[in-house]
């Protein structure tokens, strides 16, 4: 079951109880990443729509870096530019403003991750 939105994607799934937990219990975890912050975030009223108990990012959670130009046939990372520190407190400050992503944040749902390439470094940047 996937939500696909303009500024990410996600996926959500659930988990049966296992031995030991209550009968019938079921923990719903949904999972994202690819998100452009630079867009609208359609995505987070989705998400709390279906009350999740776990979100974790799955890496390029802003897309940090930035394209340099065009190169018919580039080497892996050739074209971006790393975000320098100024433009990532920028735009982790543009994720955190969102009124949607807020109300995640706010919520009861824990929030878990990882970064990736684009949060911080460069596409594909450990392909030189």
């Amino acid at each position: 079951d996937f939500v696909e939105q303009v500024s990410g994607m996600a996926c959500d799934g659930t988990v049966s109880a296992g031995p030991g937990d209550a009968a019938g219990a079921t923990t719903r975890v949904l999972f994202g990443s690819c998100n452009f912050v630079s867009q609208p975030q359609t995505l987070w009223d989705d998400v709390l729509a279906r009350k999740p108990d776990l979100w974790i990012w799955g890496g390029d959670n802003i897309y940090a870096d930035q394209k340099r130009g065009f190169k018919l046939f580039p080497k892996p990372g050739s074209i971006f530019q790393a975000a320098d520190p100024a433009r990532l407190r920028q735009l982790y400050a543009k994720q955190l403003a969102d009124p949607g992503y807020m109300r995640l944040l706010n919520s009861s749902v824990p929030l878990v991750g990882t970064w990736d390439d684009h949060d911080y470094g460069i596409n594909d940047g450990d392909n030189r």
